[in-house]
């Protein structure tokens, strides 16, 4: 795990007292920069239904073949659709709960030695590749017909249609303000934000419901 860099000047940190005077989204900012700064990566979510937010940051993030919630604990599985592909496992090194907008849990106080207080610019995250969306589309229509065609024929039952847009970002937008956003716009969806040089970042809010 990386140091953290020292500074010429004096630094004012952040300390047990001082800690609760910070919001929920106000710590997660400083979290997530910090995490950046050091090249490790973090992860927030809130589940459906629920007002906490957990987050943790993670210095062994990794790919794996599989990750069964029954033998990994304290820690965030990153995994896409297709269920053969590689996931990326976030094991917690530092872990908080979050609940009506204060902080009720850390595992590692040392960290709050590494924040400092002041208000925080705009979070850094993790950048992805930059050919992330290059890759030629389809045109929806002839999708959605050839999806038509293996239903169908039987060869499947049910498929979901998508296709990415690329767009700019509003100068000075921030990926934590809008994480809490959603959370406030979707109590019964899985918010989540997840951060790593491994997969750069991302933002989302799901109303599917796995497991119950």
């Amino acid at each position: 795990m990386h140091q953290p860099a020292y500074h010429s000047s004096p630094r004012q940190m952040i300390t047990q007292e001082t800690i609760q005077d910070l919001s929920a989204l106000g710590l997660i900012r400083k979290m997530a920069s910090y995490a950046v700064q050091e090249c490790l990566s973090f992860a927030a979510w809130k589940m459906p239904g629920q007002t906490n937010i957990m987050m943790l940051i993670s210095d062994s993030a990794a790919w794996q073949e599989s990750v069964s919630p029954e033998h990994e604990k304290g820690g965030f599985a990153f995994a896409p659709f297709n269920p053969s592909s590689p996931k990326l496992y976030l094991p917690a090194t530092h872990l908080l709960k979050f609940a009506e907008c204060k902080i009720t849990e850390i595992t590692s106080h040392n960290l709050l030695e590494r924040l400092e207080e002041g208000e925080s610019p705009v979070t850094q995250v993790h950048a992805g590749p930059s050919d992330s969306f290059d890759e030629p589309e389809i045109p929806y229509r002839d999708l959605v017909e050839k999806y038509i065609r293996e239903i169908q024929s039987g060869r499947v039952q049910k498929v979901v249609a998508s296709r990415c847009k690329k767009v700019g970002l509003p100068p000075g937008s921030d990926p934590v303000i809008l994480f809490g956003k959603l959370t406030e716009a979707y109590p019964d969806a899985m918010v989540s934000l997840v951060s790593s040089p491994e997969c750069g970042t991302w933002i989302g809010a799901t109303p599917e419901s796995l497991v119950e």
